[in-house]
């Protein structure tokens, strides 16, 4: 059986060990999906870019869109360089090319974008490329592998 694909969000590679998974309120009137990139901005919400705000990985979706600040707590993995994710792409065939280079976020922080290598404070460096058949059929232009880095700015 091969690699389950996934048309938005990170995923780990493997089951992270031995990670505490911290939980943050929800942003009141905010839904947050399960595998974007969140940060605190007055409550956990999905991020459009890397930043300062960021604190992880969300673990599950919550919606909160008719609650207020805190009615539900979402679950992260927070940043950590050892975790390994796979991330569709939002705007370009990811290539060999690609490896090596660190990208940012897209809207909603749940797909990586090839061409945005203007980061702040965390990154993505993307380490290997997903492009088969399977892969290119559940996004039209594949997945890439790598962490969540943090860069100088």
């Amino acid at each position: 059986m091969g690699r389950q694909y996934f048309s938005a969000g990170f995923k780990p590679l493997v089951s992270p060990n031995n990670v505490s998974m911290p939980e943050m309120p929800v942003k009141a009137a905010t839904s947050v999906a399960r595998g974007v990139v969140i940060g605190y901005v007055t409550g956990a919400v999905a991020l459009d870019a890397f930043s300062s705000n960021v604190v992880g990985v969300s673990a599950v979706a919550k919606d909160n869109s008719s609650g207020a600040l805190g009615a539900l707590k979402v679950p992260f993995l927070p940043i950590n360089q050892d975790i390994v994710f796979i991330v569709p792409v939002s705007n370009a065939l990811a290539t060999v090319a690609a490896k090596g280079t660190i990208v940012d976020i897209t809207t909603g922080g749940a797909k990586v974008d090839l061409s945005d290598t203007t980061v702040v404070n965390y990154g993505f460096k993307i380490e290997d490329i997903d492009v088969s058949t399977e892969a290119v059929a559940a996004n039209t232009y594949g997945f890439v592998i790598g962490r969540i880095v943090t860069v100088s700015t």
